[in-house]
């Protein structure tokens, strides 16, 4: 599996906040709408910037044939990846999920609620733990969830639902989703041990973020480091090659990996409410 990583500058539109329309419910979906329509938009801009890179990446390495590739939610990104590699499986990074649930608390100003109550924590966390959910009962979930939150929670499930599922129309189909199920769904995932996330990918950037020590270097520093860093990780490669072990998870994780296979092994018993609240109990350390 491939696992590509796109850094995207914020923009002033990202970091405007209208705190005047926050505390009311449909003021609240008025923002989180409004931070959607900024993010399509961005994604308008960069698509073709996204798609010149990915058809540069084919040319670099026409080979390429991987089952999956793992990304971000970044609609230019999966759409580019859709047109270069239509072969591959977009499997996107639960950690980006998880962040963009916390995100969206923030716009309807609901996290400092989420971080210092922890029943509110946990019914929150219960949204993004749809992802454990197998794709086939993914809808009988969400009714059972719609039915146990707490009306706080009403406009960031919609948010979810609008965006990963696909909102309800008034004849009973449902519109296309952001961002298709198949995409960010993890419980086969978790069953047969892959990865959940692009995490890797991600502390590649701390390091090289660590080693050019300055938010804006010029590009000959910036190739100068990265050659660093690249040879650093080449000789970790090649100790994997010759028969060392790859670096280990710190325990807590490996811990928690192993709590939430133990629960989605048994899917089947219990009720979705529990299902979901037990994942939710060891988000915080995947």
């Amino acid at each position: 599996m491939v696992s590509l990583c796109f850094v995207k500058t914020r923009t002033n539109s990202d970091r405007q906040q209208n705190t005047d329309e926050l505390g009311q419910t449909d003021k609240i979906r008025t923002n989180l709408d409004r931070t959607q329509t900024n993010s399509d938009r961005q994604n308008t801009h960069t698509h073709r910037t996204e798609k010149n890179l990915g058809s540069r990446f084919r040319r670099i390495w026409p080979n390429l044939n991987q089952d999956a590739i793992s990304v971000d939610f970044e609609l230019a990104v999966h759409n580019a990846i859709r047109i270069v590699f239509p072969e591959s499986h977009i499997r996107g990074c639960f950690f980006h999920l998880f962040q963009n649930l916390k995100k969206h608390l923030s716009s309807a100003n609901l996290l400092t609620l989420y971080n210092t109550n922890p029943e509110f924590s946990i019914h929150a966390k219960m949204i993004v733990s749809l992802a454990f959910v197998p794709q086939q009962d993914l809808l009988e979930a969400i009714t059972i969830l719609e039915n146990y939150l707490p009306n706080e929670l009403e406009p960031i499930l919609s948010y979810f639902i609008n965006t990963y599922v696909g909102r309800l129309r008034n004849n009973g189909t449902r519109a296309p989703p952001t961002f298709v199920p198949s995409s960010w769904n993890v419980y086969t995932r978790t069953i047969n041990n892959e990865d959940r996330t692009n995490n890797f990918c991600e502390a590649f950037h701390r390091k090289v973020q660590l080693q050019l020590g300055v938010s804006h270097p010029t590009i000959w520093k910036f190739l100068d480091e990265l050659q660093k860093v690249v040879k650093l990780f080449d000789g970790q490669y090649e100790r994997f090659v010759a028969g060392h072990a790859a670096p280990r998870k710190r325990r807590k994780y490996e811990e928690a990996d192993d709590r939430i296979l133990n629960i989605v092994n048994r899917y089947e018993i219990g009720t979705v409410i529990e299902y979901l609240r037990g994942i939710s109990h060891n988000l915080n350390i995947v």
